[in-house]
């Protein structure tokens, strides 16, 4: 098998523990009211993308330009292109939901949030750039199913208008998907960079799985 192949397969398991809390906070009552939180805590990764890109950039152009440095490299300027405007695309879903832009660059991320994208710059500096390939699988490897997405919208009660971010994100992963596979397949046969990407990519599912458990608890909170 491929390493992409084994490293999805190991991250199938981490993405049915994020689909469940995710299914179970959709399916909460509180759900509408959640919502902004949820997105702002979306608006908390997406707006750090670009930041990071940067900085795996500048980590790559400071070590030996050998065939595989420079494919990652290639790949991470594409990714910055690729993610461009992401965040204020959030924004404005968000406003649309009642969320003032000035209030998101105020607020303090939740710590399992700031833990999941704070350690890509600790991999990126000193580990290897290409652990942060593990955190883009987990994170845009997985696009979201489109009927469930549907019924996510539903039970909002929310514009369609504030959906659109996740909407297409729903859509551009399915070929990011196949992007990062196509990179990962470049990684030298090297235990020490191939076993930070696959656990990068675990971290990141548990990571974000104890954000959402969060606002799942709170929901529970709310209804007690």
């Amino acid at each position: 098998m491929t390493f992409s192949g084994d490293l999805f397969a190991t991250l199938d398991v981490a993405r049915d523990g994020v689909e469940a809390v995710s299914t179970e906070l959709c399916s909460s009552d509180e759900f509408p009211r959640l919502l902004p939180e949820w997105f702002s805590i979306l608006w908390d990764v997406i707006r750090a993308t670009t930041p990071v890109l940067q900085r795996a950039i500048g980590r790559l152009q400071q070590l030996p330009r050998d065939d595989f440095h420079q494919a990652l490299l290639d790949f991470y300027l594409l990714k910055v292109t690729e993610e461009s405007g992401h965040d204020e695309m959030l924004a404005n879903d968000l406003a649309t939901l009642g969320v003032p832009r000035e209030s998101l660059s105020r607020r303090l991320p939740p710590a399992p949030i700031a833990a999941m994208v704070g350690s890509q710059y600790y991999l990126i500096d000193h580990v290897h750039p290409a652990a942060y390939l593990g955190y883009l699988a987990m994170l845009e490897g997985y696009p979201a199913d489109t009927q469930k997405l549907g019924r996510a919208i539903e039970q909002s009660r929310a514009p369609v208008e504030a959906w659109s971010t996740y909407r297409m994100h729903a859509e551009v992963d399915t070929w990011h998907r196949q992007e990062i596979a196509e990179m990962l397949d470049l990684v030298p046969e090297d235990p020490a960079i191939r076993g930070a990407i696959v656990s990068n990519g675990l971290r990141t599912a548990d990571y974000y799985c104890q954000a959402l458990d969060g606002l799942v608890a709170r929901a529970h909170k709310i209804a007690a």
